[in-house]
């Protein structure tokens, strides 16, 4: 969340409607494993998750292989740029 946060994905009015059918076991144990009763704050917190999961993986990965990963705006989107110590 903290990364879609920052992204702004976060910002503005919650005007759009997102709904389903899903089964019970399995909203059933997302609420527990995460504490929220909200089917609007569970739906928000799994589509941030998707929205940032890239950013997730180069973060987790730029540790895993000793790299820095630098944030740059261009054309008002973000771009994970990962640079090798050494090679630049």
């Amino acid at each position: 969340m903290v990364i879609a946060e920052t992204e702004g994905l976060l910002e503005g009015e919650r005007t759009q409607v997102v709904r389903g059918r899903m089964p019970e076991a399995l909203v059933t144990r997302a609420k527990k494993r995460t504490g929220i009763d909200s089917d609007t704050e569970l739906i928000e917190v799994a589509l941030a998750n998707i929205a940032v999961a890239k950013h997730r993986m180069q973060l987790k990965n730029s540790k895993r292989i000793g790299a820095s990963v630098h944030w740059n705006d261009e054309s008002s989107t973000r771009q994970a740029a990962l640079r090798h110590d050494g090679l630049h």
